[in-house]
This record gives structure tokens, C-alpha cells and sequence, in this order.
């Protein structure tokens, strides 16, 4: 598999600190609570931190490699964006587990080749992770199959 970034993606990467730096400086509109009990805009200023974060290590790791070659994955942007559509439109009507089957499959498609043992394992711990994280600690109103 190739390795190196393309420009697309860094120039992506690029923008999506952008929108990190907007939604975390917008956070402090919010109050931000305690450890304890997170206010509204603690969720939102942790996200932002963890995107912004990511993004700029993106950015970094495309400084250290040769340039690169511009060849953008259109198929891999389709299919992610698909992923992250399906589980919007999916999480309300039909719940956690059918809306993280169809996130992973999406996006682990883009992936060439298809490894269906790596989505299959990513299947498992996300569902896993977001039932304990959203309906067990959360106790967000999400149903795990089924409409909530």
C-alpha cells in the first residue's frame, strides 16, 4: 500500500483544522462544566482538540516525506464520506448496531484491497466501544438496534 500523502490530503487535513479551530473556539460560547458534569461545550472543545490534533500530525508527517505525487483517491473520499453519511442517516431509525455495520463497511471498501477480517474486527470494537461509551456511561438516548 502506498504510504505517502498526497496534496489532496494534506490540503484536506489543512482545512479540517480549520473547522477544528472554529468549533473549539465557538465551544467557549457553552459552559463547559466540570470532570464530574461536562457542560455543553465540553464535548464539543474535547473533539475539536482531538481533530485539531490529528490534523496537525497530518501536517507534520507530510513536511518529513518527499514530495509527493498528486494523485487523489476519489473513490476513498466517496466512500468515506459515504460511511460517515450512513451513520447520520442510519443511527435514529435503525440504531447503534446497523449504523456501525454500514459505517465500517463503507469505509473499510475504500481500503485496496478489501480486508474483510480488518472490518469485521472493526465492526466488533466499534460497537462495543460505542455502547459502552454512548449507552452504558453516557446513558445517551440511542437504541442499540431499533429506533430510539
Amino acid at each position: 500500500m502506498d504510504r505517502r500523502l498526497n496534496v489532496a490530503e494534506a490540503v484536506l487535513a489543512g482545512g479540517l483544522l480549520l473547522v477544528a479551530l472554529y468549533f473549539g473556539w465557538h465551544s467557549f460560547d457553552y459552559n463547559m462544566g466540570t470532570l464530574r458534569r461536562p457542560g455543553p461545550g465540553a464535548a464539543p472543545l474535547v473533539s475539536s482538540a482531538l481533530l485539531g490534533i490529528l490534523c496537525i500530525l497530518i501536517l507534520l508527517s507530510e513536511l518529513w516525506r518527499p514530495a509527493p505525487l498528486f494523485r487523489p483517491d476519489i473513490r476513498g473520499f466517496i466512500l468515506s464520506t459515504a460511511g460517515i453519511a450512513a451513520w447520520a442517516l442510519l443511527a435514529r431509525p435503525a440504531g447503534l448496531l446497523p449504523a456501525t455495520f454500514a459505517t465500517v463497511l463503507l469505509v473499510s471498501l475504500a481500503d485496496r484491497p478489501w480486508k474483510p477480517l480488518q472490518a469485521l474486527v472493526t465492526f466488533a470494537i466499534l460497537v462495543m466501544s460505542g455502547y459502552l461509551l454512548f449507552i452504558w456511561l453516557l446513558s445517551t438516548p440511542i437504541a442499540l438496534i431499533g429506533p430510539y
